[in-house]
């Protein structure tokens, strides 16, 4: 059986990861005596995460990002202006300050800053004012940094740049009148500056996929099931589960998200063998909050689905937290929320608040990237280039400095006709092609994180790990994409 494919199998799969997640010491050391696959055409990947690698609680420091901060204060009352950074590559991170006048018609990002306003508004004199911030690379001081200046014909703007040093804001560019103008500009009054430094999320590369413990035998047997594993198996199966988290590890995952309908449940005893294998194998296993289950349960009530929250977040850190297999970061429990963004943002900060109060350390990952919801995650997940910046550097401008995960994703495709649901959709997994394009958009974001969706979701036809109809095709294309990232770290 291959799993790796040839032209990927002398990656150097061993190279160090500085910032690596590493196992609890309080666990048993690892038994010897768990049957694991014979495969012997492709390399032995139990090796590959660096077995010296420090507990993250332990590091000298967080890993840091230096970089200088500017300040653009732009007032328009055309009816269209924009700024524009000709070539945007070295800023890593923007932020919207403040906006006076109709904030809706005004944007900051990281192309430059948009005012777009009715014309008959703009005629009136209506003024809107954008202040945002910007972040950039010390190496823009050493490249040309152009800016260009365009607005329609009525009304005019105003723009003003300072450098931010703290509590010294000092203006180096002020223009009036600009209609049409292009202008390089200066950074040479910071050349003499040491940057500023601000941390990133204390993470290596990590692959995972989504992982669903809930089937027994029967399962395969059901009339939506289009395709099963290789092996049928149940999920609480030791011997079973080992040889997934093997074949996993072949191509570069180092963890599953593991589906968790909550306490007493038939994934929560189905875990315990998963955390088992993990922790004889050097995986990872995270917990995958199955939210939907107790909205649902609850009828919508967000007062007693906070409750639940509460209690299924405390349960699962306090029964498995200590497990060799649980992933955790600089100490805390990975957690990430399915359907997180459904939820108000608010519910999501009272949760968070009442675990702190209860000493419950989580380190929660949002499977949304919704801007309002980063202050009170510990990451978040996206396809979009921009709103990775954005996350993997939120600590350079917001006020609480705590850095964040950047965590992409990519799926195979998607079939839930079998399904008894209206309107079901489809997505072709067109023989891998489809697959491939996902996986190229979600590194195209430059992740800490990469999540597959998913090792064994098979009602919904989303899963990559060896089956009868596709073989190991989905789980190869994935190391063909997993391996050399992380070798190249």
């Amino acid at each position: 059986m291959k799993h790796i494919p040839k032209t990927i199998a002398s990656c150097a799969i061993a190279v160090m990861f500085l910032f690596a997640a590493c196992r609890s010491d309080n666990q048993a050391a690892q038994d010897e005596d768990i049957p694991s696959p014979s495969d012997s055409d492709y390399p032995d990947l139990s090796k590959t995460k660096n077995e010296d690698c420090p507990d993250l609680d332990s590091l000298d420091g967080d890993p840091t990002v230096a970089y200088y901060r500017l300040r653009f204060e732009y007032a328009a009352s055309s009816n269209w202006s924009k700024l524009e950074f000709i070539d945007p590559e070295n800023i890593l991170s923007v932020r919207a300050m403040s906006v006076e006048g109709d904030a809706d018609k005004a944007e900051a990002g990281y192309g430059g800053i948009t005012v777009n306003q009715p014309k008959n508004q703009a005629e009136a004199g209506a003024v809107i004012e954008v202040t945002a911030d910007y972040a950039i690379r010390p190496e823009a001081l050493d490249a040309p940094f152009v800016i260009k200046l365009g607005q329609g014909v009525i009304g005019s703007i105003t723009l003003k740049i300072s450098t931010v040093v703290g509590d010294d804001i000092q203006t180096i560019k002020e223009v009036t009148e600009p209609r049409d103008a292009e202008f390089q500009l200066d950074l040479s009054s910071l050349s003499g500056v040491s940057p500023s430094k601000a941390p990133i999320a204390p993470v290596r590369r990590m692959g995972w996929a989504l992982y669903y413990p809930w089937y027994n035998l029967k399962s395969w047997e059901a009339d939506h099931m289009k395709d099963q594993p290789e092996i049928p198996y149940d999920s609480g199966d030791l011997q079973a589960v080992t040889r997934q988290i093997s074949q996993a590890k072949s191509a570069g995952i180092d963890g599953f998200i593991s589906s968790w309908w909550g306490p007493g449940s038939r994934t929560d005893e189905n875990l315990v063998v998963v955390l088992e294998a993990a922790g004889r194998s050097d995986f990872f296993i995270g917990m995958f909050l199955e939210t939907k289950s107790i909205v649902t349960e609850q009828g919508g009530d967000m007062a007693r689905v906070e409750d639940e929250l509460v209690r299924w977040i405390e349960h699962y850190v306090t029964n498995y937290k200590d497990h060799l297999g649980t992933m955790k970061v600089a100490g805390k429990t990975f957690v990430m929320p399915w359907i997180t963004c459904t939820l108000p943002v608010e519910t999501w900060q009272n949760v968070r608040d009442r675990l702190d109060d209860k000493q419950i350390e989580t380190t929660m990952v949002a499977d949304c990237s919704k801007p309002e919801y980063f202050d009170v995650f510990d990451g978040a997940l996206g396809d979009k280039p921009e709103t990775g910046k954005t996350v993997r550097y939120h600590a350079l401008l917001s006020d609480s400095g705590k850095p964040k995960i950047w965590m992409s994703s990519a799926m195979p495709g998607y079939d839930e006709r079998l399904l008894d649901r209206e309107d079901p959709r489809y997505t072709d997994r067109e023989d891998g092609r489809y697959f491939r394009t996902q996986l190229r958009t979600a590194f195209s974001t430059n992740p800490q994180w990469i999540r597959l969706y998913t090792w064994n979701e098979y009602p919904e036809n989303t899963y990559i790990e060896p089956s009868k109809n596709f073989g190991d095709k989905y789980l190869d294309i994935a190391g063909e994409y997993l391996l050399p990232w992380k070798c190249a770290e």
